[in-house]
């Protein structure tokens, strides 16, 4: 039954996050290069290296097409003013880096289970693509997915197969690959990590659960490519404004986990996740935007998350959510972006949420 398989996978699913990071900024660089260089603003040598060259010819780009630079052109944001002059003239699309290598690389350890393998290889790119026409995305930047069953070849994985650099990567081999979990995932810019030991086969039961996980990352997967990373984030604030709030990322990751893994429409899942809830008082989405809400209201990051967006997509479409994101990615700060992708304040948004939404009783039947 779905309401089973939604408690099976919230109690699971404390240990999937998305993390900042710096993706494989080379061929992003050199798409951007390569378009600009199409479009008559010579930035030299197609090297993948930012340059005084590159900077001149990208500014007189933007003097051209008259867009102001909020999102200062660096090798983490090189990505989306790839994809973004690939939106602007389709033609440069042929310059993205997906249209050069593929969308999704998988490498999977052979210790990783034989089912779990093959479902991987089956599935994992489709679902990736499948949420990003959910979100009404375009992908131009290439991912991968890396698989093993501990945390040592986990480890070897990323340093070994990407030229990628993820912030604080042992802080999320701790805490998603240590010995006492049997299944864990996370996310960083261009990358999606899965731990499952051979345990958590069984957890994996179906492929209902192994779809919602790599569907529920997949989502990530396609927020950074829309918002960018900026790296080292100095205050709360400063992250809220860069990234969004917790459980904003969380709850569209859940609400497409959900939607493309499973099948779960953003209304079923809101009123179930409704029932989940036993206290008389809704947790405040304010206390559940930081990055510390993971450690301190984990569930509810989650749950509160997912009910929130579920909402959210209900009243304004599942692209509203990723306008919101591509925003945040166009340098606009949390407020002015959420106000422009809904067209309610979040202030406005957190009231009318807590008066909207009342936790029922946990004992609801089935749905």
């Amino acid at each position: 039954m779905v309401a089973k398989r939604l408690v099976i996978l919230a109690a699971a699913l404390w240990a999937i996050s998305a993390l900042p990071g710096v993706a494989d900024t080379r061929s992003a660089v050199q798409c951007l290069q390569n378009q600009l260089a199409a479009l008559g603003h010579d930035p030299g040598a197609a090297d993948g290296a930012v340059g005084p060259r590159t900077r001149r010819a990208f500014e007189s780009l933007a003097r051209a097409f008259d867009v102001t630079i909020n999102q200062p052109l660096t090798p983490r944001s090189a990505l989306l003013w790839c994809q973004r002059i690939g939106t602007w003239v389709p033609e440069m699309q042929e310059f993205w880096p997906s249209r050069q290598g593929g969308g999704l690389r998988i490498v999977q350890t052979d210790a990783v289970p034989e089912r779990i393998r093959q479902n991987i290889e089956q599935n994992a790119a489709s679902i990736r693509d499948s949420v990003a026409r959910q979100m009404g995305v375009p992908l131009a930047g290439t991912d991968m997915l890396v698989v093993a069953t501990n945390r040592r070849d986990l480890e070897r994985l990323i340093r070994q197969s990407i030229d990628f650099t993820i912030i604080d990567l042992d802080g999320a081999l701790r805490q998603h690959c240590d010995e006492a979990r049997t299944f864990g995932a996370f996310t960083s810019m261009g990358i999606m990590a899965i731990c499952v030991r051979s345990e958590g086969e069984n957890w994996l039961e179906t492929s209902a659960e192994l779809r919602f996980v790599l569907a529920h990352e997949a989502t990530h997967l396609v927020q950074f490519q829309l918002r960018g990373d900026p790296g080292r984030i100095r205050n709360p604030t400063e992250a809220l404004n860069r990234h969004g709030p917790m459980w904003m990322i969380e709850g569209q990751a859940e609400v497409l986990g959900y939607l493309v893994g499973n099948g779960v429409s953003a209304e079923r899942l809101r009123e179930f996740s409704l029932s989940l809830i036993d206290s008389n008082q809704m947790p405040s989405l304010d206390t559940l935007e930081d990055r510390n809400a993971l450690s301190t209201h984990q569930i509810d990051v989650y749950r509160v998350g997912r009910i929130a967006v579920a909402q959210l997509a209900e009243d304004h479409g599942i692209q509203a959510t990723t306008r919101f994101f591509s925003l945040l990615g166009e340098g606009i700060g949390y407020a002015e972006a959420f106000e422009g992708a809904f067209g309610i304040t979040p202030r406005g948004f957190h009231a009318s949420f807590a008066n909207t939404n009342r936790p029922v009783s946990a004992s609801k039947p089935d749905p």
